[in-house]
Order: C-alpha cells, then sequence, then structure tokens
C-alpha cells in the first residue's frame, strides 16, 4: 500500500530499553520508507520535548532513548542535530542542567551530535498573506529535515500536548511568553499553535507514548501512566486525533484539531482499541462537561489561578514566566492578579513544584456547592 499522508502507524513498545525502541523505531522508518525519500544533504534535526528539567521517568519529557535510538538508526546517512528552546532565557549553566537531567546530554556525548539552541539565528517569518501575523524562527529550522519527536501528555490549556503543541518550542525562549500575550484568548493561540506547526512542515511526527502523562499535565501536576506505544505519522492534525481517542478526548473541544472525518485517516499497526486508555483528564475538561450538562450556550470560565503555599518555595520562576505579569512577591509572599491573568496555565507548566492550583470559580461549580449544601 503506498503511503499517504492520512496515515498514522501505532507501534508496540513495552518499555525504554535500547533493544525494544530500536526495533520500533526501524518498523516506523522502514514503514514510511524515510530512507528512499529523505534528501541525504540536508541536517535531520531532531525536536523532542524538553521543557523541563526533570528526569525521564516523570513522562513530561521526551525519552532520551527515543532519540538515542533514532540516532542510531540514522546516523550512517545523514548529519544530525537536536534542537529545542525551553521557555525563559536560560543561562548556559541552566541549559546545561536541563540536558543532564533529562538524559539527553548522555546521547549527545555518546554520539557527537550538535544541541542547536533554536533561540538564535532568528529571522522574522510572517505566516499570513497579509502581513499580520508573524513568527521568530531559527534558521536552523528552515535549512533542516524536521523530525518532530512530542511527549504524550494532557495539557489544562490545550488539553491535548501532542505533535502541534510540541512545535511551539521552535520559538525562541521568551519570545513565547510574548505570543500567550499577544493572543491570550484560546482560539487565536490554537491557530497561531496550527500555523507554526504548518511553517515548521515536519517530515514526520514520532509521538513517545510508552508512558505518558494524565491528569493536570503538562508539569509536574500530570500523573505518569503506561501506554506502551510508539506513534507515527505524516500529518500532525492526523496523528493528534488519534492521540485524542488514545486518551478518551473528544476531537471537537481540543482547539488544535480540524474537524474533519475520522474515516480519512487509515490507522496501521497495532489494533487501537487494545490501547485506549480511561485517562485522566486535566480539571479544566472536567469542568467543560460540567458546563454541558447544564447549558450548550454557558460560557466555561475556567477558574482562579491560585498559589499553594505548602509547597510554594519562593523560587519566583512564575514569576519570571508569566505572559501577563500578572504574578508579583509582596511581602514575601507570591500574589496573582486575577484581573490580568488570562489562565494560560503557563506557570503551572514551568513550576517545579507543583505549586499552582486551579480554584474553580464558575457558576457550575456555585451549582454543585449549593446542590451539595442542600
Amino acid at each position: 500500500m503506498e503511503n499517504t499522508t492520512k496515515e498514522v502507524l501505532l507501534v508496540r513498545c513495552q518499555d525504554y530499553s535500547a533493544k525494544e525502541v530500536h526495533r520500533a523505531l526501524t518498523t516506523i522508518l522502514e514503514y514510511f520508507e524515510i530512507k528512499e525519500k529523505w534528501e541525504k544533504n540536508k541536517v535531520l534535526l531532531l525536536k523532542p520535548n524538553l521543557c523541563l528539567s526533570v528526569s525521564p521517568e516523570k513522562n513530561i519529557t521526551t525519552h532520551p532513548e527515543i532519540i538515542r535510538q533514532l540516532i542510531a538508526i540514522l546516523r550512517e546517512q545523514y548529519s544530525l542535530e537536536i534542537g529545542e528552546s525551553p521557555i525563559g532565557n536560560l543561562d548556559k549553566i541552566s541549559m546545561e542542567e536541563l540536558k543532564r537531567i533529562t538524559g539527553i546530554k548522555k546521547v549527545i556525548d555518546e554520539y557527537g551530535v550538535v544541541y542547536t539552541n533554536l533561540s538564535e539565528k532568528v529571522k522574522k517569518h510572517y505566516l499570513d498573506d497579509e502581513l499580520k501575523m508573524w513568527i521568530p524562527i531559527s534558521e536552523n529550522i528552515c535549512d533542516s529535515i524536521l523530525i518532530n519527536v512530542p511527549k504524550l501528555k494532557t495539557h489544562s490549556y490545550t488539553l491535548l500536548s501532542g505533535c502541534i503543541k510540541n512545535l511551539y518550542g521552535v520559538l525562541p525562549g521568551n519570545s513565547k511568553k510574548y505570543f500567550h500575550k499577544v493572543y491570550p484568548e484560546l482560539t487565536e493561540f490554537s491557530d497561531l499553535l496550527v500555523k507554526i506547526y504548518d511553517f515548521c512542515n515536519p517530515r514526520l511526527n514520532i509521538v513517545d507514548a510508552v508512558g505518558y502523562l494524565e491528569g493536570n499535565g503538562p508539569g509536574i501536576k500530570g500523573t505518569p501512566k503506561k501506554m506502551g506505544l510508539l506513534i507515527a505519522g505524516i500529518d500532525g492534525q492526523a496523528v493528534d486525533k488519534v492521540l485524542c481517542r488514545l486518551m478518551g478526548l473528544e476531537e471537537k473541544v481540543v482547539p488544535t484539531i480540524s474537524l474533519g472525518n475520522e474515516e480519512d485517516i487509515y490507522i496501521a499497526g497495532e489494533d487501537i482499541e487494545n490501547y485506549v486508555q480511561k485517562a485522566n483528564l486535566p480539571d479544566s475538561y472536567k469542568e467543560l462537561n460540567k458546563v454541558k450538562l447544564i447549558s450548550k450556550k454557558l460560557q466555561l470560565n475556567k477558574g482562579k489561578v491560585k498559589i499553594n503555599e505548602d509547597f510554594c518555595k519562593k523560587c519566583q520562576k512564575c514569576i519570571m514566566q508569566c505572559p501577563q505579569k500578572a504574578i508579583s512577591n509582596i511581602n514575601k509572599k507570591i500574589i496573582i492578579n486575577q484581573k490580568k491573568c488570562v489562565q494560560c496555565f503557563v506557570c503551572a507548566e514551568q513550576c517545579m513544584y507543583g505549586a499552582i492550583d486551579i480554584e474553580d470559580t464558575s457558576l457550575v461549580a456555585e451549582i454543585m456547592k449549593r446542590r451539595k449544601q442542600q
């Protein structure tokens, strides 16, 4: 069968042992005929998710064994680099710490591959014909063949972190905060995510779902779980639709996914029904379902973002990363200005201590509270 852009391949991968990952990745690369189709004179740029300085066991970042085995398989025919740009302007020491803790430094040292900081060699690129929507993108993205290697996670803001969301990571550090501020509404922000993905045009997406994150992801508040799959495809939205099905998420509430016919997607490999999870979804998704039960016209209030004093270490990372400058330190207490906060959850994603809580203040919550009191 000739492969099309709407094919999604599910490959069993029970653990992160070198043998198991090598077998699964070989199956993927052979299925999509990578070695026959890609230009040999270009750099292959691997884009994992390295959003936080946490160990791979947390299921927040792409596991280093996936990157290691991709390099092992492809290095004889291609020049390979690893590219990422975590949020914030990390200094050299912090960047080295991130690489060490996530396990990617061992891979870099073992194979001598280049780690490309995607905050460098940046130029402005327009995403629309009217020259209104633009992004800063490293020329390393434009000059390379991009392989997108995201981690499967729930996300309290976009609900799903998969192929499309992972490429927000190509934007230079602090520009991510800027675009959260420019596009504070979820629909506008999601449209930006899709346009960034289309601009970067990855040749292949390989999702690390051997272990995934459920609950209030995409950071420390999420819960690591096992799925035992690598999921691959050329079309990122098609892959993300399959990820929704695996996680028990409705496609129509994930704003980065176009509502096309699922019949257009051909799922090859493993039987998807054997891997569908009853995943614990973000609280924001649960509240959306409550709203739907009461009124289809009711607008969802995502709730109040608050600091959990029992966990807060006063590191002030949330202050530095907040796009709206809604967080401040007043008399040695971290305070969130609720009028400025747009519930983008960047603070929750970046907090290393799980000290960001979401207090539901919606009409739905008040109704439920009064019912319990009756």
